[in-house]
């Protein structure tokens, strides 16, 4: 029982911004320090929460700028026969 919870995934444009903010403050990077790396761990987490056996205990919302990004997860949601969950 119990309601569902949704996780939405969403790769923006602050990266430049976390920069500053982590130097400011002393802080240490929260996001990954080059946009490469960002982009290819928003992949690395959408294969992991589309897999069925995820997806069938959380909806996953995907957001972002990128529209490969978008159709990527799309794709391979629909490949998983998850993406109506």
């Amino acid at each position: 029982g119990g309601a569902g919870i949704k996780v939405r995934l969403v790769k923006g444009a602050n990266l430049p911004m976390e920069h500053v903010e982590a130097a400011l403050h002393g802080w240490p990077l929260a996001t990954w320090s080059t946009k490469q790396d960002t982009d290819t761990n928003y992949k690395r987490v959408l294969n992991y929460a589309l897999a069925p056996e995820r997806a069938a205990n959380v909806r996953i919302g995907v957001a972002g700028h990128n529209l490969f990004d978008i159709a990527y997860a799309w794709t391979l949601a629909g490949r998983r026969g998850v993406r109506d969950r």
